[in-house]
């Protein structure tokens, strides 16, 4: 990608409300090269570090985790009628 690449954000919200920015910064322009290298990787850890993608990308993995403890506290879970002792003992292995 040439110095001087101009590339369109265009993030859709559930509400419809649609956000579009023109970016020349070089993070941008690495995420769009690794995106058709399919880098994928790459497309993440830069997607995470840049100044737009970054937030949205917080925010949803946020509800993510959120909605995640949600569903593990309320489902039924035998770790949840363990007594301390034999949590202290829990090993993933044995399961």
């Amino acid at each position: 990608m040439s110095k001087g690449a101009t590339f369109k954000v265009v993030i859709s919200y559930l509400s419809e409300e649609v956000l579009v920015t023109k970016q020349t910064d070089k993070k941008g322009q690495s995420i769009i090269r690794n995106i058709a290298l399919k880098n994928w990787v790459t497309v993440t850890k830069a997607s995470l570090h840049h100044e737009l993608l970054g937030l949205e990308f917080k925010d949803a993995l946020t509800r993510e985790v959120a909605n995640g403890c949600k569903d593990y506290m309320t489902s039924l879970n035998s770790l949840k009628e363990s007594s301390p002792d034999q949590l202290a003992v829990f090993s993933s292995r044995t399961v």
